[in-house]
């Protein structure tokens, strides 16, 4: 099971932790920085609360502003009332890059969001977990048998 979802929509990519839709939820983020954060918006919510919603945008610097827009819609179809569980705020770091937007990309990408399927990461997510278990079980079979041969 992959730990990000990756969505690349040249010149953009998107980094989704859980669908887009996922029931509310917080994921805590720390971050260090040289220079200045004019290439990054979003970080004042992350300063006071310490958290942030998926997904992490990245894009050409001279979008940036159009493409917090892009998480803000996102945040307003999950949620109207945007809370910081429920799709505020985006995470948009603008990028150095030579390639341009296709025209409509605003939707493209927001489709593209919205097309991940979020009972795929269920399923892996459970098959993950079940995995978890059988590895336990086995490591605690080994060491028991290990303390039995110990003592005897």
């Amino acid at each position: 099971m992959p730990l990000f979802n990756v969505i690349s929509l040249p010149p953009f990519e998107v980094i989704l932790v859980e669908s887009w839709n996922a029931p509310a939820h917080r994921y805590f983020l720390a971050y260090k920085t040289r220079g200045d954060f004019r290439h990054i918006m979003g970080l004042p919510v992350v300063d006071e609360f310490g958290t942030f919603c998926t997904p992490i945008f990245f894009g050409p610097l001279p979008l940036l502003g159009q493409i917090y827009n892009v998480g803000i819609t996102l945040g307003h179809q999950r949620s109207p009332d945007m809370s910081i569980d429920l799709g505020w705020p985006p995470v948009c770091v603008g990028i150095q890059t030579d390639r341009s937007a296709d025209a409509g990309w605003e939707t493209k990408l927001l489709n593209a969001i919205k097309a991940e399927k979020p009972e795929r990461r269920r399923d892996a997510r459970a098959t993950s977990q079940r995995d978890a278990r059988a590895t336990s079980q086995r490591d605690a079979r080994a060491t028991s048998q290990r303390d039995a041969r110990a003592t005897s």
